[in-house]
């Protein structure tokens, strides 16, 4: 026998093995062990890391092996009495040598938000991409609810929902962000679904960029005819998608308007005239004018396009999405305006653990720029961002860079390379410096900016050399900004 990605759900009596005790599998578990399912447990942190968590499912499991040996009990274990499940927590490579064996064994190979898809009574909205999710997800919540629809947001946004399913009926909606690592187990994905965008991402834990693209393509794949895929018309990968939709297609663009398809594409939002437009029972309407958007930057206008189509999918009107959009609020890590301090303005885009999300964020603003950047690199590449931040400098676009974290030396020596494949030096052009850390980064930016610049944290890396994520590492900056402005509410 060999071990699929499940396409039931749990029974009485069952036995799994839990990898991980994050936040999802914490409320998975509560929900497996009232379901009467034997559960195991293991996770690389010990007790006492593992706090409330632990104290939150002690319990509900028959087993434990927590600490840096945790995969070898588990590969002992199995090898003792196959697990009829084993739920791997999000982010963990699914080629180790124990989930290979335990799937060989004929183990059901599942996940907190894969199980909640099989099992969900309702209606389902899902988006995954290597950018934009939460702020999309975000989006068509907000529409939704405009309409007077029952919404659950929950997925990859922070919020999990399997412990929640006795709660949730099939008149209600469901809106799911899903990142590749949950589409990995997925044997069933969303009704209503949509692939923004797939840039390289993850690749310390994909390996290879086929990989993380055939994560990503699940979304698609698992659609059935009948079912609806919204795609991004920008992304030449994401595009490349359209023959394997299943069910109805529509794309989204921001560089092309349906004219320039001739038809090869049915586009269904687009930007033009700066107002964004949507295509409804043959009528072209518009949403609004780009610059009523509550949010910076065409990569919104993007995001907007993409959720007004999955919305209206869902039955909502083109009045309720206006009146989601009016009152829209920025996503919190997501250029995030945290505030002023002496003229300079304070950005939070903490959620940039990418190049190509730096990239996109380089362009919101036309004020003189501060950035900084750095963490831990996810065996990405940082040449384009490179050569856009040279192209940038010579234009005077930006007065310095302040690199950090693991990543610096490498950032260092791709901006110099590109500087040097332009024919200047970066020393002639803008400041280049390096820290040890995010607060040196804050106050060296604070010593250097001028009334009217903008300094814009987007750190091109994820957060994993000095922080639990992007979230903590957001969270730090705005209280830094906070504390040098005591008497402003942030």
């Amino acid at each position: 026998m060999t071990g699929t990605n499940a396409s039931r759900v749990p029974e009485p009596g069952e036995s799994g093995a839990v990898l991980g005790l994050g936040i999802s599998n914490r409320e998975l578990i509560l929900y497996l062990h009232r379901s009467g399912v034997r559960l195991s447990l293991y996770d690389q942190k010990g007790p006492e890391e593992l706090g409330q968590r632990w104290e939150a499912v002690r319990d509900r499991v028959d087993r434990a092996s927590l600490g840096p040996d945790y995969l070898s009990a588990f590969d002992l274990d199995r090898r003792r009495q196959r697990f009829d499940w084993v739920f791997v927590t999000p982010g963990m490579p699914r080629d180790l040598p124990q989930i290979e064996g335990a799937r060989s064994d004929g183990s059901e190979i599942s996940s907190e938000l894969a199980l909640f898809m099989i099992a969900c009574p309702a209606a389902m909205v899902g988006v995954t991409g290597s950018s934009g999710k939460t702020t999309t997800v975000s989006l068509v919540d907000r529409f939704l609810r405009c309409d007077d629809r029952h919404v659950w947001l929950g997925g990859n946004i922070g919020t999990p929902l399997i412990d929640r399913l006795d709660e949730i009926s099939d008149g209600h909606v469901v809106v799911l962000e899903i990142s590749s690592f949950q589409l990995e187990n997925a044997a069933r994905v969303p009704q209503v679904g949509a692939v923004l965008n797939i840039s390289p991402d993850h690749l310390d834990i994909h390996r290879t960029m086929a990989n993380y693209v055939d994560a990503k393509a699940r979304m698609v794949r698992c659609q059935e005819p009948g079912d609806f895929m919204v795609l991004g018309a920008d992304c030449d990968r994401t595009r490349e998608l359209a023959p394997a939709v299943r069910g109805d297609l529509a794309l989204f663009s921001v560089e092309q308007t349906p004219d320039a398809f001739h038809g090869r594409f049915p586009l269904g939002a687009w930007y033009a005239d700066d107002q964004l437009w949507v295509r409804q029972q043959g009528r072209d309407l518009s949403l609004c004018h780009a610059g009523d958007l509550p949010l910076r930057g065409r990569h919104n206008v993007s995001n907007t396009l993409a959720a007004a189509l999955l919305a209206l999918r869902m039955g909502a009107s083109v009045d309720s999405i206006r009146e989601g959009i009016e009152g829209f609020a920025p996503v919190r890590h997501r250029l995030e305006e945290v505030g002023e301090i002496g003229g300079v303005l304070f950005v939070n885009d903490s959620i940039a653990t990418s190049p190509d999300r730096t990239f996109a964020a380089l362009h919101s603003y036309d004020r003189p720029m501060t950035l900084i950047l750095g963490g831990y690199n996810k065996r990405l590449t940082f040449d384009a961002l490179s050569g856009e931040l040279v192209r940038l400098a010579r234009a005077g676009r930006l007065r310095a860079l302040i690199l950090m974290g693991a990543a610096a030396e490498e950032i260092e020596g791709s901006l110099r390379a590109e500087a040097s494949a332009a024919e200047v030096r970066w020393g002639e052009i803008d400041s280049l410096y390096r820290v040890d850390d995010l607060a040196g980064a804050f106050d060296l930016a604070r010593k250097i900016s001028q009334a009217g610049d903008v300094v814009l944290m987007s750190p091109a890396c994820a957060s994993f050399d000095a922080f639990d994520n992007y979230m903590q590492r957001g969270d730090v900056f705005r209280a830094m900004v906070k504390r040098a402005r005591p008497d402003e509410g942030v």
